[in-house]
């Protein structure tokens, strides 16, 4: 009996995925891809919602979280700037006018960038935050 040899050739196939880079390494910190699409959301947990979010800086919301009545969610996206080491950033108004019973007690906001909780801010009265971008 005799055996002949077999060669197998295989041809390696890799599969790209695309996955976001954005990292929070600081408090309102973040780096992120050239030209990556950035998602915010804004969540109050009792109404009214009143938070103002500025232009931007180095970068053009596609779509700005605004005050919509009668929601508690506010929903922006932006695309980072195309080159390493160029910057973005806004900033948020957040307003904590009490409910109608006055009572603002346990009221709070909370940010999202991209699937990564930002910040979660506490009322009562008016407080700020600034986020920035980096590209990296």
């Amino acid at each position: 009996m005799s055996f002949l040899p077999i060669i197998l050739l295989c041809q390696r196939t890799s599969v790209i995925l695309h996955k976001m880079s954005i990292t929070n390494p600081a408090p309102g910190q973040f780096k992120v891809s050239p030209n990556e699409t950035v998602t915010v959301q804004i969540v109050k947990s009792q109404a009214p919602y009143n938070a103002a979010t500025s232009d931007l800086d180095g970068a053009t919301w596609t779509q700005q979280p605004g005050n919509i009545p009668g929601q508690l969610t506010a929903n922006g996206t932006f695309r980072a700037p195309a080159n390493q080491g160029d910057t973005a950033n806004f900033s948020i108004v957040f307003n904590f006018a009490p409910a109608g019973s006055g009572n603002s007690a346990g009221d709070t906001y909370a940010v999202t960038i991209s699937g990564i909780a930002a910040s979660s801010i506490t009322g009562p009265g008016f407080t700020s935050r600034t986020y920035f971008f980096e590209v990296a």
